[in-house]
């Protein structure tokens, strides 16, 4: 009655087609690293773990026979099964992204056509990881969430999409699943700002309006085509409600659409925790921004 690859009781009891049986999250986290095979007699297991139904028969007799020990490893593996939301495919690129904007993509490498098909059937997310050297995951590295808005497959197999980038997140743990053309996974963790008092953030709350202002009165002075380009891309300007954190990311998004802004300064800014210094950072690039268009 005991699980071969943790070798305590098996919970939520997984028999795959050749016969073995293992728990539900042992299975999926041998399946997360290596090859689609049993873990005992390596025979071929092609099936998702996460969503496999349980041997009805073996758990109802480990539930009769063992009540109290069975419901304390169910509880046990709850906690491991919470984790499994925070478990999204990677796409890496070189180029820096942030929360509120818009991300287009042509899909044609094999792992990332598989990576899309698994998203769509899935929450409709994955991370999108700034990498300028390997386009391997470490633990600590910065990305962003992308939800899936569009996705239209070509006859070949490619697939053009329309995503938004909803939070940051800093990988927790990473790997890359055997057998699908190295497409990586990672887990990850919310990337939040360092929480402020509730006097400094009225503050900041005020001086970001003013600079939201400020930055709407440049915006209406552009070209209309340019006007027009800025609202597709990112939905117009934010609500007068909007969180301090949310109106830097606009403006952060809209800047980037100018020349000026380094790749040091952008992965900065998506690594930064303090929206005060974001926000002295914006200021200083529109500032350099205008200077430079007055010339």
């Amino acid at each position: 009655m005991d699980c071969t690859i943790c070798l305590n009781m098996l919970v939520e009891p997984i028999s795959v087609p050749c016969g073995h049986t293992f728990c539900r999250t042992c299975l999926v986290a041998a399946q997360q690293r290596a090859q689609k095979k049993c873990p005992v007699c390596r025979a071929v297991c092609v099936i998702d773990a996460t969503a496999q139904k349980e041997n009805v028969q073996l758990a109802s007799i480990l539930k009769t026979c063992f009540p109290k020990q069975y419901a304390e490893r169910l509880k046990e593996v709850e906690e491991t099964k919470k984790t499994w939301k925070q478990n999204l495919p990677i796409f890496f690129f070189n180029d820096t992204l942030f929360p509120g904007g818009v991300l287009k993509l042509h899909l044609f490498e094999e792992r990332y056509k598989l990576m899309i098909k698994r998203v769509l059937e899935g929450n409709r997310k994955f991370v999108y990881l700034p990498n300028f050297t390997n386009y391997k995951a470490s633990k600590g590295d910065v990305g962003v969430v992308a939800e899936v808005l569009e996705c239209r497959f070509l006859h070949d197999g490619r697939a053009l999409l329309q995503a938004r980038i909803v939070e940051r997140a800093v990988v927790a743990d990473s790997w890359v699943e055997d057998g699908t053309g190295n497409l990586a996974y990672c887990q990850y963790e919310l990337f939040k700002d360092e929480p402020e008092n509730d006097d400094q953030l009225q503050e900041l709350l005020v001086t970001a309006n003013l600079s939201l202002e400020r930055f709407k009165g440049f915006v209406q002075r552009l070209e209309p085509i340019r006007q027009f380009t800025l609202k597709e891309q990112l939905g117009g300007f934010p609500e007068e409600r909007s969180t301090p954190e949310a109106i830097s990311w606009w403006l952060i998004n809209t800047l980037s659409r100018f020349d000026g802004m380094s790749t040091s300064t952008k992965v900065a800014l998506l690594k930064s925790n303090s929206f005060k210094w974001r926000l002295q950072t914006i200021n200083t690039l529109f500032n350099d921004l205008l200077s430079a268009l007055e010339q």
